[in-house]
């Protein structure tokens, strides 16, 4: 497993627990974030303002299949699941791309997510 490697894998485990120090630590103070369809975050305070409205003090089930690097790019997939205090879950398929500042100390300085729902159940 290479360091990028685990660095997106922490990175993404942090977003789904809401580790917002090990995030801050690895975003550009100018990073985008494209949520293909949706929005886009610029900055590295209202990429965690967004990721903060994500998350609830529960946070999410986060489970990645795949994860490819190569130089400055990434990519990442898999399945969030996130239980709601009612008893129902909603299941999405992510698929996030990565590009990183630099090559010896990478910080990610732009995700372009895929994400559709997969699943709800009642």
């Amino acid at each position: 497993m290479t360091d990028k490697d685990k660095l997106l894998r922490r990175f993404n485990g942090a977003i789904a627990t809401n580790d917002l120090d090990y995030i801050k630590m690895n975003i550009t103070d100018d990073i985008i974030w494209v949520i293909a369809g949706d929005k886009i975050v610029k900055g590295k305070e209202n990429f965690i303002r967004e990721v903060q409205s994500m998350n609830d003090e529960k946070g999410f089930e986060l489970n990645i299949d795949n994860v490819i690097t190569h130089g400055s790019a990434a990519a990442v997939d898999g399945t969030m699941v996130k239980n709601e205090k009612n008893g129902t879950s909603l299941t999405w398929a992510f698929c996030d791309i990565y590009s990183f500042s630099e090559f010896k100390t990478p910080r990610i300085k732009k995700i372009t997510s895929y994400v559709v729902t997969v699943g709800q159940s009642e």
